[in-house]
């Protein structure tokens, strides 16, 4: 499912030029899977759920084991990070260009701006922290930051200048990083407080007119609510094993299967049908992982969803450079290289990274 969800983002990203799969009129059935907002808020939902599964079991919550959690969130999410973000500067090196910008526009501006600002841009590029920020922010006339409240605003919008745009949401996976310890220790009453007054603020700025766009999955104080809810769902997986059946979760993987065909043939607003599926989808996840948690070949294919996630942008930019070819072919050129590329830096990468980390802690 991981892996599904990370291959809709591709999808909707490279821009399939495919034929529609089937004539239905005022239908438009192009090849596609789930909207990327979507399968992204979906994503939010697992990592809350596996949070709670491994934060006061395999870490504890004292000094101790939150140095040893934080540590290894770093080395899960980082070392792919940073290849996929060196391969972005080798390419604008050699080709002269990033995804938004020509190279030496890309520094020109930077050198025109002030310090901070260069600053912060470098820092949220490296760290991947605060990259949600650039979003809701703009140049001003004088090249200093301003708050524009839309990702399109400005002279200039800052999430221009962030070299792999997919990362923006790993920066709302670091905000929860810091956060989850502090959750986990909590009740769970405490926990719905959370998802209430998310859920509230969520609506109050869909009332005032803040809501799509950058303001439905991007904004972490209303994200949150995803987070903590998966937090919630892995409590009641705990408590009620015994009601999570392999017979259950057959019927919920089915279920969650149906609907994710017929997603785009639901005839109902989009925004019901986004919320709806959001909200079965988070119910499905503990019956998936009942369902899938021992099972080891699925748990390496979900491993390939990260860096597929990361590395399609700079396939699509090496192949739009490199090949003539159809939108329509080009988009399955990328899709297949995409996979390939994640696969490569999963064992030349993510493995020996993985490996050492153990090593380190039976040392330890």
């Amino acid at each position: 499912m991981r892996l599904l969800l990370a291959f809709s983002v591709v999808i909707c990203h490279v821009g399939f030029g495919a034929p529609p799969l089937m004539s239905i009129p005022g239908v438009d059935v192009s090849f596609r899977i789930l909207p990327a907002d979507l399968a992204v808020q979906c994503f939010f939902v697992i990592s809350g759920f596996y949070m709670s599964l491994i934060l006061g079991k395999r870490y504890s919550l004292d000094r101790a084991g939150l140095r040893r959690f934080y540590s290894n969130r770093l080395l899960r999410l980082v070392p792919t990070y940073w290849t996929i973000l060196l391969l972005f500067v080798v390419f604008a090196a050699v080709n002269g260009r990033f995804y938004r910008f020509e190279w030496a526009q890309y520094f020109g501006i930077l050198e025109k701006l002030p310090l901070s600002t260069s600053l912060w841009i470098a820092f949220t590029n490296v760290t991947m922290i605060g990259q949600d920020t650039l979003m809701f922010m703009g140049l001003n006339e004088t090249g200093h930051m301003q708050w524009t409240g839309n990702a399109e605003t400005g002279p200039i919008p800052l999430h221009f200048f962030i070299l792999n745009p997919p990362a923006w949401s790993l920066s709302l996976e670091l905000w929860f990083y810091m956060l989850a310890p502090w959750f986990a220790g909590r009740h769970w009453r405490t926990l719905l407080g959370v998802c209430v007054a998310s859920l509230a603020l969520r609506i109050v700025l869909a009332v005032n007119g803040y809501h799509g766009g950058i303001w439905g999955d991007r904004f972490f104080p209303s994200e949150l609510l995803l987070f903590v809810g998966g937090m919630l769902l892995e409590r009641a997986y705990s408590k009620y094993q015994d009601f999570f059946t392999q017979t259950l979760s057959k019927i919920a993987f089915g279920v969650l299967t149906v609907l994710i065909v017929a997603y785009w043939f639901i005839p109902l607003d989009p925004s019901v049908v986004h919320f709806g599926f959001l909200t079965i989808f988070a119910g499905a996840v503990p019956f998936l992982f009942a369902l899938t948690k021992d099972n080891k070949w699925d748990r390496a294919i979900g491993e390939l969803s990260y860096p597929l996630y990361l590395c399609h942008i700079f396939v699509q930019l090496f192949v739009f450079s490199k090949m003539r070819a159809t939108p329509q072919d080009a988009s399955w050129i990328i899709a297949g290289i995409s996979i390939g590329l994640a696969l490569a830096i999963h064992l030349g990468v993510e493995l020996p990274i993985e490996r050492l980390r153990r090593r380190l802690a039976s040392k330890s």
